[in-house]
């Protein structure tokens, strides 16, 4: 039995390379349920907006924005639809610290890209994953059937076993 530790480090389908990458979601009740990123323009940043659904709940959406069209809002009701906050920043995964969130927790894994499925080349994998602490993030390039390289990101445990028969 085999053990091995290690870390594969996201380089080629990943899109942090290309610049500032946000937490993209819609209407979630913590932006740190929020699956997907994306990375955004040179003249844009991340933002988080808050609004108080129909039933008084806070929800969420955000992704990139404009950096002109950035604006910190108070509080100002619990009407349905109101935006209660309103922030921007301007560093990758900053978002979940915003409009009051307490960020992602020191005690946690890395944050994986999660396409297990597979990418072809030229697409970019914007799923992640907050992996344990116990997971690393790893990619792996396979040959299809019809010739084409694909790419799967995802995470696995930091010790695993391969056995040879």
């Amino acid at each position: 039995m085999l053990h091995f530790a290690g870390l594969v480090l996201i380089t080629l389908k990943a899109p942090t390379a290309l610049g500032l990458v946000c937490l993209v979601c819609d209407h979630v009740s913590s932006i740190r349920d929020c699956p997907y990123v994306k990375t955004c323009g040179s003249h844009e940043v991340c933002y988080l907006e808050g609004r108080n659904s129909s039933n008084g709940h806070a929800l969420y959406q955000g992704g990139c924005r404009e950096r002109q069209k950035c604006s910190t809002v108070t509080a100002v009701g619990k009407r349905t639809n109101t935006v209660f906050c309103s922030q921007c920043c301007d560093h990758s995964w900053c978002k979940a610290s915003l409009c009051g969130g307490t960020g992602y927790s020191t005690n946690r894994g890395p944050m994986c890209y999660d396409c297990p499925v597979g990418l072809n080349q030229g697409n970019y994998c914007d799923r992640i994953i907050e992996a344990s602490r116990n997971q690393v993030c790893t990619e792996t390039l396979k040959m299809s059937a019809q010739g084409t390289m694909i790419y799967s990101t995802s995470q696995m445990e930091k010790t695993v076993s391969i056995m040879f028969g």
